[in-house]
């Protein structure tokens, strides 16, 4: 009687053997996963039988693409989003699901990619022998370390790259599937999914994409900027935390968040086991633009003030651009407008500088020095940005809708400076090609620079106008590299040149002098000015004729 039970075992223990060898056999290990993990295989498989079969016909491929153009796709159909915390079993995952695509399609090439090239040492190897350590000898894999890859009897491959140390590593003729472990840490994901990955895919309709990783460090990473965006409305995302790990102890679960938590921050414990996406103070320029309300909003423009031109060149990177003025009265520094170019040339350059002036200041330019002659040599008066000099010296004539500020003898037409970087060609080119003068700003020390602009933001000594949007963009994503020496650059946003502008400026920017005129003052023409602001009245910049200096005998006056 006694033998019985153990006679029972062995028939079961070998049945269950011939079992898991035929699902092997059918590439079908699904039964392997824990039960919070096999809710997810089931939602993957079944979005991927979706896509296929829509890819699969050729009759529908048009109607898919079309409308997949109506809502704004740009082609990431074939894309499956895993946006897990840590100690989930994502990466367990993910590894089971390839495995089961190489024994299910003969021939396949699948890449594994990861961020880190440690990960396939320390995690990828070690996970993938114990998934296949009961594999029929038929059906198992084996390792080839000159291919970098685990080669199946049927000839699949699962390849395996650290695109850290190997991103050439990604490169292929065809793809049958692909997937990045960690994508959420991966330097320019987006470039590297859009210029590497995706072609690869050609006439593989059964060809998928997965990116699995918890919450990246980076606000602006393209995993939560491009990828996660796209995959929700698509409904090819899936979001999981420790909490949905039904495999560990809670108390387990809390020994891992502790042990975070206490190493490094509670902040970095909720960003890794729970997805929530955070601020690294340490990497960002401008850690403090976060919530950018009482910096952001419109404000009047007093009568009189010095006005600023700011520049920051670049070729490949962006030539930034932006334009303010210190609002004495207020005591803050207002930035009103900027623009922002890749490969802008200088000619380009400059019609922005001039035109932006003439709109916002009323300021008004001599013609470019390859443009004079063209000019009328018959009038003798010489005019210098508005202004005319006569025997009773040099005097401003307010152009329509002028915007000026008193140096203390008489009114000065804006910009008061033009500034740049230490750019000599451009320096150059602006004054000898477009009469454009800048002066040159001191750009050592950026992280010295950087924090006064800090504390002017925290001071909420800056308004930025709401039409600033790239300003503000740049702003928010500045980060530091590793040695915090100078700015990353990034795809979009270059070196954040509009940020430099803005610092340049701060450091600069004169905030002593009064721009405002005395109720009274002598013109130096035998004539006497009078400032309607010392009654109280409000200078109307919006319309014609509301200053008019008369440089010919005839009375200043005020209309």
């Amino acid at each position: 009687m006694s033998a019985a039970p153990e006679i029972y075992d062995e028939q079961l223990e070998a049945q269950a053997d011939a079992w898991a060898t035929r699902m092997w056999r059918a590439g079908d290990i699904a039964w392997k996963c824990d039960a919070h993990q096999k809710r997810v295989y089931d939602e993957y498989r079944a979005w991927e039988a979706r896509v296929v079969a829509e890819l699969r016909e050729a009759q529908l491929l048009a109607k898919v693409a079309a409308r997949e153009r109506e809502r704004g796709k740009r082609g990431l159909m074939r894309c499956f989003v895993f946006d897990i915390g840590r100690r989930w079993g994502k990466t367990f995952l993910v590894a089971l699901i390839r495995l089961e695509d190489c024994i299910r399609r003969p021939g396949s090439v699948i890449t594994y990619a990861t961020a880190f090239e440690k990960d396939i040492k320390e995690i990828i190897q070690p996970m993938i022998e114990e998934l296949v350590g009961d594999a029929p000898d038929d059906v198992a894999p084996k390792w080839q370390a000159h291919r970098s890859a685990w080669v199946f009897p049927n000839g699949s491959r699962l390849r395996l790259v650290g695109i850290d140390k190997n991103p050439k590593g990604l490169r292929g003729q065809a793809s049958d599937g692909f997937n990045v472990t960690e994508a959420g840490y991966v330097k320019n994901l987006g470039r590297t999914i859009g210029n590497v990955v995706y072609s690869q895919f050609q006439r593989r309709p059964w060809a998928t994409l997965i990116l699995e990783s918890n919450a990246p460090e980076e606000e602006d990473h393209d995993f939560d900027r491009i990828f996660v965006p796209d995959a929700k409305s698509r409904n090819a995302y899936v979001f999981r935390t420790i909490d949905d790990n039904e495999a560990i102890s809670e108390e387990e679960k809390q020994e891992s968040i502790d042990a975070v938590a206490t190493a490094t921050s509670p902040e970095d414990a909720r960003r890794e086991f729970y997805g929530e996406r955070f601020r690294n103070p340490q990497r960002y320029v401008i850690p403090e633009f976060v919530d950018a309300a009482p910096l952001v909003r419109s404000v009047k423009r007093p009568n009189y003030a010095k006005a600023y031109v700011v520049g920051d060149p670049g070729t490949v990177d962006l030539f930034g651009l932006i334009w303010g003025y210190w609002h004495f009265e207020l005591a803050k520094l207002v930035i009103e407008r900027d623009w922002a170019k890749a490969n802008a040339p200088d000619s380009e350059v400059a019609e922005a500088v001039r035109g932006n002036e003439r709109e916002l200041w009323g300021t008004t330019h001599r013609e470019p020095a390859m443009m004079r002659h063209l000019r009328n040599t018959d009038n003798p008066r010489i005019e210098v940005f508005g202004a005319q000099r006569t025997s009773g010296g040099l005097l401003w004539k307010t152009p329509f809708s002028s915007f000026t500020w008193w140096d203390g003898a008489q009114f000065q037409p804006n910009p008061a400076r033009r500034l740049c970087d230490r750019d000599k060609r451009v320096i150059m080119n602006m004054s000898a090609e477009h009469e454009l003068e800048f002066a040159a700003v001191d750009n050592k020390d950026p992280e010295a620079q950087s924090n006064s602009l800090r504390t002017a933001i925290r001071r909420e000594q800056i308004v930025i106008d709401p039409s600033c949007v790239q300003l503000r963009e740049h702003l928010r994503a500045a980060k530091w590299d590793d040695r915090r020496t100078k700015w990353e650059r990034h795809p979009k946003h270059g070196h954040y040149d509009l940020l430099a502008c803005l610092m340049y400026l701060w450091n600069n920017v004169d905030r002593v002098t009064d721009p405002n005129p005395p109720q009274h003052w002598d013109r130096g023409d035998h004539m006497i000015g009078r400032n309607p602001g010392a009654d109280k009245y409000e200078f109307d910049h919006s319309f014609a004729g509301a200053m008019v200096h008369h440089l010919e005998g005839e009375r200043s006056q005020w209309r």
